[in-house]
This record gives structure tokens, C-alpha cells and sequence, in this order.
């Protein structure tokens, strides 16, 4: 899926790779979009707003002409990008790519992987500490970098932790989550949180941190009284000072 339109009042409009994207109102276009072939399928000219943030989620492949493609269309208009992916040779190829693309501006691309510390219950993904390392060197060539940590299985907390404070120095955003429908003892919730907390207080670099509300809402936390570096879930990855 791709979230393509942020307008200015209202939910963004969510739509796929593969259906054409619903322009804005006349009055929030900035610039316009030429035709273009996405997945064999072609999408009739479209507007994008100033405020477009385009999101290829794990379906798509950074290793796909298509994607790159697509993120080039948006280098040329001033949209952000953001790619997640479990695939860390795409996210490697991807880099080597957008450096050698001229006129892009890699700080408005935020590269991101799913992260678990659980390399077993992901067979077909490459290890976490491959995506790690991608990370790593995504952060020293200039793309902003984020990392979604979900879900942490039941009783595999440790190992979410642990590839947390591996890659600590490598992400700008984490997104942290519980599996969905798992059972956890409330002790639990509060062990993953209060260490991830000690880990952050302290330090002077601290990346920015989404709670999911499966670990925040079980621990009656008040989201207005998290820490600074606790950001909401639209929180820019563009602009820290949003």
C-alpha cells in the first residue's frame, strides 16, 4: 500500500501501486505528475500536493525499476519518500543507486527496516543484523532512517530489545509494537517499556520513539506525558520540529 495525499483538512487518501492516484483539489496542487508505467499499469497524468508523503511499504521491492522510478518522481516534485523493507541487499542497492542519481536529495528519503531480533520466525528475510547494518549505512550517507519494531512476539521481549539498542545509533525514528491478538502479562509490557526508557534517559543523541497504542493504552499511559523523544504517530520524520 501507499499513503500518496496528505490534503490539508481531512484523513490522507490510501491507495496501491497499482490504481491511479486520486489528485488533490485544485487548490492544494503544487505541481503535476507526468504519465508514467507503475507495475505494468499506466497511470493517467496526476497532481501531487507540497505536502505528499509517498510510503512503499514491504510489498515493494527497492530493488524494483518501478519503485525507483516512482521515487524519482517525487525527488523531481519535492516529496519525501519513506521505503521499508526486510530486504537489506535492496536497501544496500537502493543507496548505491540514489547516490549515483543526479540532483537527488537523499536527506528526503528516510530508509527503514522491520526490525524483531527473532532471524527464525522470518525465514525468508535477510537477518536483523544485516537490516542493522544497512541502517548504519544509510544514516552515514545522509538518508533519514527509521525502524519498525513489531511485533515483539510474546516472550521474546529480550530479543527486541537487544537488536533495539543495537541499532540505536543508527535510527532517527522507532515504531514500537506488540503482536497483534498475542497474550502478554501486563509485567511484561512494563518491562519491554521501562528498560527501552532507561536505555534512552541519559544519552545525548535520542531517536524518536512511536509507541503503539498495544503497549501504551495496556500500561494506562497518558500520551501527553511520555517523554519529549515520544512523538505521535503523524510525527515528520522530515522536519524534527514538527
Amino acid at each position: 500500500a501507499a499513503k500518496v495525499m496528505r490534503p490539508t483538512q481531512g484523513p490522507p487518501v490510501y491507495t496501491t501501486l497499482a490504481e491511479p492516484v486520486i489528485p488533490p483539489p485544485p487548490h492544494q496542487v503544487a505541481s503535476s505528475v507526468p504519465t508514467r508505467m507503475m507495475k505494468g499499469i499506466r497511470w493517467p497524468p496526476v497532481t501531487m500536493s507540497s505536502e505528499v508523503l509517498t510510503f512503499f511499504r514491504a510489498t515493494i521491492s527497492p530493488k524494483i525499476v518501478s519503485s525507483r522510478q516512482a521515487v524519482g518522481v517525487c525527488q523531481r516534485n519535492g516529496v519525501p519518500v519513506k521505503i521499508l523493507s526486510k530486504c537489506a541487499e535492496g536497501l544496500n542497492r537502493f543507496i548505491d543507486f540514489a547516490e549515483a542519481s543526479e540532483g537527488w536529495d537523499v536527506s528526503r528519503i528516510a530508509l527503514g527496516a522491520t526490525l524483531t531480533g527473532c532471524d527464525e520466525l522470518e525465514p525468508n528475510a535477510d537477518p536483523n543484523t544485516m537490516r542493522v547494518n544497512v541502517l548504519a549505512r544509510a544514516k552515514r550517507h545522509g538518508f533519514r532512517t527509521f525502524a519498525s519494531v513489531e511485533p515483539i512476539p510474546p516472550g521474546m521481549y529480550d530479543r527486541a530489545i537487544g537488536i533495539i539498542k543495537l541499532s540505536y545509533p543508527f535510527v532517527d525514528l522507532y515504531k514500537i509494537g506488540l503482536q497483534s491478538g498475542g497474550k502478554y502479562p501486563k509485567r511484561e509490557i512494563r518491562l519491554i517499556y521501562d528498560t527501552i526508557t532507561e536505555h534512552w534517559e541519559g544519552r545525548p543523541e535520542q531517536p524518536r520513539i512511536y509507541w503503539k497504542d498495544s503497549i501504551v493504552n495496556p500500561l494506562g499511559i497518558d500520551r501527553g506525558e511520555l517523554p519529549g523523544y515520544c512523538v505521535p504517530v503523524n510525527w515528520d520524520l522530515f522536519n524534527n520540529e514538527k
